[in-house]
């Protein structure tokens, strides 16, 4: 999961981890992994047994699906940090972002 945060960070030009914190950017990834949950449930055909839901997550877990949809999740973590911000070029950006986490899932 902290590479999920460390994607979502180029983007957003935060590496010295000034504009949100690893523990906000983990709650975003978790809200994208529960979107994942609802929308796409075959990503996790095999779990189902042990699933007890994602806010067990820390940031040294690992990522609970396969790491093609690595990218999409840093994506969605992206989008909601930029539509924190005010500025219309900010918000064109977010939805950029949203729109690339919901075309990869």
């Amino acid at each position: 999961m902290q590479r999920i945060a460390d994607k979502a960070r180029i983007p957003i030009n935060d590496s010295a981890k000034i504009r949100k914190t690893d523990d906000q950017l983990l709650s975003y990834a978790i809200d994208a992994l529960y979107l994942i949950w609802q929308k796409r449930p075959d990503l996790f055909i095999g779990q189902y047994l042990t699933f007890n839901g994602f806010a067990q997550l820390v940031l040294a877990s690992a990522f609970p699906l396969d790491n093609a949809y690595a990218s999409a999740v840093a994506d969605y973590v992206t989008a909601r940090t930029e539509t924190e911000n005010d500025e219309a070029v900010v918000e064109q950006r977010a939805n950029l972002f949203f729109n690339l986490f919901k075309g990869q899932i």
